[in-house]
């Protein structure tokens, strides 16, 4: 039987006098460290490719900005994966997602890089007097997302300090959700002894565990070399991974937690339902340029999803290697990714950095977010004061940060109306500071809990470019002007199409 069309089931729900619930069932799990970061990626993916295997078709997000492990949990799974964030997502988007995506998956997998507690918040405001987790923490993604966790604890010199430390841990903040253990850097199987003793004082099984040998292992060793090489390799160590850790996981007691989890409302959130309002929930698509190579590849997948739900046809082109753009664009959108390795390529491709100030000063609208933001300046100056000529479209040149801070959570408000945002609108971002320019923009007012204000950023009716990375779930009204000033462009475009030839 056919569902019915989120906007119908939205009308009718604002119809009705009382709104009710649409649960749909959503096994998950999420699995994290607490120590040492990186052990429960083995975790991860083992379960994944087991799974896949056994046909249970896994879907896999990354909690917080993971850019970097897309890859691998989609090798792992076998489907694409997508990103969770407490510090953008309300409950209402983070049920959605989770529903939306894994409505056909036997399973959902939360992998976390981050230990349990973190967040890329500013140490200084992690702590609260009102004993809540810190903003954007895996242990907020949890709490807020209603999911059952798992930690994976490094216990190569366990000892009963360490026991007292996890004791600490399930203590430490109220509402906890952890789940279980899985004990990593143990020889053979736990002794029974052991076990029952950590059991019965966490009150919490034991999981599984994880031979010291595959800790020594770095699962992204090979991050450098030729993709088909890395994805060949990479393939090998997830099939090991799950060779040695099929019989030392509890693979069926795993299941069974992920199957405890509350079901979600699987509804549209309104704020999504308010921004395809702005659209007139028309059947028009236009051309969305999105640049896709090596230099340009840190997107959410959930930002081109969203954009293409408004009606967007995804255009990809090589900024590194496509002489021009395709043709009949109504919009471009430039990602993040690994640019600074790659800006000799990107600025000696000169045809298409000519290209694109063209189409832009006919008006067609440009996003560039985080290490994208620099390919729109006039130049990258490097350390030794030689200038790599880029697009030119902001009057300031790029440069490498002496200093960076590591990506940080922040809040961007807009000083003006742009092609984004409204004036005063508040937009939660993960701000990188690897570039620097001269002149900094000044369209956003940014405020850095516990380190005050900075502006940031350059935006036109047109044109936004900053550091920042965005997702526009987190306000959805971003995507729909984005979306309707592209449009725009494409009834100009097809208006002069269709318009007869002057004759003399």
């Amino acid at each position: 039987m056919a569902k019915v069309p989120y906007y119908v089931r939205e009308i009718r729900k604002g119809q009705e006098a009382a709104e009710t619930e649409n649960l749909a069932k959503s096994p998950r799990i999420m699995i994290t460290d607490v120590g040492k970061k990186g052990i429960s990626d083995l975790v991860s993916l083992a379960l994944l490719r087991i799974w896949q295997e056994d046909g249970l078709k896994p879907i896999a997000y990354a909690a917080g900005p993971s850019y970097d492990f897309h890859h691998a949990l989609r090798i792992a799974s076998g489907h694409p994966s997508y990103s969770l964030d407490a510090w953008f997502h309300d409950e209402d988007s983070l049920f959605y997602l989770l529903t939306h995506y894994a409505e056909s998956s036997r399973i959902a997998l939360i992998h976390s890089r981050m230990p349990y507690f973190d967040t890329y918040s500013p140490l200084e405001v992690s702590w609260s007097e009102d004993q809540s987790v810190p903003p954007g923490s895996p242990a907020d993604l949890a709490r807020k997302s209603r999911t059952p966790v798992i930690l994976v604890v490094d216990v190569r010199e366990f000892s009963f300090t360490h026991l007292s430390y996890l004791k600490g841990l399930l203590d430490f903040r109220p509402g906890e959700v952890v789940a279980g253990f899985i004990l990593a850097g143990i020889e053979e199987a736990i002794p029974k002894d052991i076990r029952r003793q950590i059991e019965t004082e966490l009150q919490l099984p034991i999981l599984g565990t994880i031979p010291p040998f595959l800790l020594e292992e770095d699962i992204l060793s090979r991050a450098g070399i030729l993709p088909d090489l890395y994805e060949e390799n990479l393939q090998r160590q997830i099939d090991i991974l799950r060779q040695e850790l099929k019989n030392k996981l509890d693979i069926r007691q795993i299941l069974r937690i992920a199957d405890q989890a509350p079901s979600l409302d699987e509804d549209l959130p309104q704020k999504i339902f308010r921004a395809q309002q702005l659209l007139g929930f028309e059947n028009r698509r236009y051309r969305l340029g999105v640049a896709y190579d090596e230099a340009f590849s840190y997107y959410y997948k959930e930002n081109l999803d969203i954009l293409q739900e408004m009606g967007a046809e995804l255009v990809f082109f090589s900024p590194l290697k496509d002489p021009i753009l395709p043709p009949n664009l109504d919009g471009l959108y430039f990602g993040s990714g690994r640019l600074l390795d790659y800006l000799a390529e990107a600025s000696e491709n000169v045809s298409l950095r000519q290209h694109i100030y063209r189409l832009a000063k006919q008006g067609v609208p440009v996003l560039a977010e985080g290490t994208a933001s620099l390919y729109l300046a006039k130049a990258y100056r490097t350390e030794t004061g030689l200038e790599w000529p880029l697009v030119g479209l902001i009057s300031t040149v790029a440069s490498r940060n002496p200093e960076p801070h590591p990506p940080y959570y922040a809040t961007m408000s807009a000083r003006r109306d742009d092609l984004l945002a409204l004036q005063g609108m508040g937009i939660p971002c993960v701000l990188e500071d690897l570039i620097s320019f001269e002149p900094d923009g000044a369209s956003y007012r940014t405020n850095i809990q516990g380190l005050g204000y900075e502006m940031e950023g350059f935006s036109t009716s047109t044109i936004w470019s900053s550091k920042a990375n965005i997702h526009f779930y987190s306000e959805p009204l971003l995507a729909a002007r984005f979306t309707k000033t592209c449009k725009d462009v494409m009834a100009k475009r097809l208006a002069d199409q269709n318009r007869p030839l002057e004759t003399w």
